[in-house]
C-alpha cells in the first residue's frame, strides 16, 4: 500500500466522525507533525509504517485528540508537549494571556498561576513578560511533570509547586502576588452532556469538573486574594460561559470587566479590589 492510499483511507474513516473541514484539519496536523506523513504519496509503506498508521487510525476512531497522538499543541505561538495528563491548550485561553499582558502595569510582577496543567499560561506569560516572577501550582504531579518539561524546552524560568489550592492550611503558606491567574475546573458534572466525547474520555477529569460547586475555585480565589493580592493587583480567570452571571456575583466586591472569546461568548473576568 502507498502512503497516498493509506491517507485516503484514513480520510474516509475521519469523515464518519467529523465534518469535512475538521477531517482535513486532522490530516494537515499529521502531515506537519508526523514524519511518516511527510513522504511522497507514491511511497510504498513498509510493514512497520503500515502498523504505525494503523495505530494512528485506531486512536482517531477511538476519538483520541490529534494533539495527544502527535503530543504537540500550539499556544500563543509556542509549541507545547501534551499528553493524557493535561488539558489540551485552547485558543480561547490565549485571550486570557493576551488580556493579562495588556492589563499589567507592574514592572516586575509577581504572578501565581493556579491549576497550571501543561504550563501554557505560566510559560507564555514568562516569555512575554521576562521580568515576571511566576509561581505555577497544580494538584497533579503528572501535570506538573509536563509543565516543567515545557518550561525547560521553552527556556522559561517558572517556579512550580505541587499544591492542592482548595486546602486552606496549605494555601495560606503562599505569598503575596500582583496577578492571580487561573483557568480552573469550572464544569459541573451535570454539564457532561454538553461536551464532546473525546474531551470527557481522553482529557483529565480533575482539570475539567468540580464535584459539587462549579464556582468553588472562584470563591476560593476571592478568599485567597484578601491576604495574598497586592495593592492595585488584579485577578484574571477563565470562566464557564453558562455560568458567567453567577461567576460575576462571586466577584461582586471587585471592579470587574468581562472579555468575550472569538465566538462572542463571555470567557474571561478581570477583577480588581474597589478602593
Amino acid at each position: 500500500m502507498t502512503l497516498g492510499e493509506s491517507v485516503d483511507e484514513l480520510f474516509r474513516l475521519l469523515l464518519k466522525k467529523h465534518e469535512e473541514k475538521e477531517a482535513h484539519g486532522i490530516l494537515r496536523i499529521l502531515k506537519e507533525d508526523v514524519s511518516l506523513f511527510k513522504k511522497d504519496r507514491d511511497c510504498l509503506l513498509s510493514d512497520e509504517e503500515q502498523a504505525k498508521i494503523g495505530d494512528i487510525k485506531r486512536q482517531l476512531l477511538a476519538e483520541v485528540p490529534i494533539q495527544q497522538i502527535t503530543q504537540k499543541a500550539f499556544f500563543y505561538g509556542y509549541e507545547f508537549f501534551v499528553n493524557q495528563n493535561v488539558l489540551i491548550p485552547r485558543p480561547e485561553t490565549e485571550e486570557l494571556v493576551r488580556e493579562i499582558i495588556a492589563f499589567n502595569d507592574f514592572k516586575n510582577p509577581k504572578i501565581i498561576d493556579i491549576g497550571t496543567g501543561s504550563g501554557c499560561i505560566a510559560v507564555s506569560l514568562k516569555k512575554k513578560i521576562p521580568q515576571a516572577n511566576i509561581l505555577a501550582l497544580d494538584a497533579s504531579s503528572k501535570a506538573l511533570h509536563v509543565a516543567k518539561h515545557n518550561a525547560q524546552e521553552l527556556q522559561a524560568d517558572v517556579n512550580f509547586k505541587l499544591l492542592d489550592f482548595l486546602d486552606e492550611a496549605i494555601r495560606q503558606t503562599l505569598g503575596v502576588y500582583d496577578i492571580i491567574v487561573s483557568n480552573p475546573p469550572y464544569i459541573a458534572l451535570e454539564e457532561k452532556h454538553r461536551m464532546d466525547t473525546h474531551v470527557i474520555t481522553h482529557e483529565p477529569s480533575m482539570a475539567l469538573f468540580t464535584q459539587n460547586d462549579p464556582l468553588i475555585f472562584y470563591k476560593t480565589i476571592v478568599e485567597f486574594s484578601k491576604r495574598h493580592l497586592s495593592n492595585k493587583g488584579f485577578i484574571a480567570v477563565e470562566i464557564n460561559e453558562f455560568l458567567h452571571q453567577e461567576t460575576l456575583e462571586v466577584f461582586q466586591q471587585f471592579k470587574t470587566s468581562v472579555v468575550k472569546d472569538m465566538q462572542g461568548k463571555p470567557r474571561i473576568i478581570l477583577a480588581q479590589w474597589v478602593d
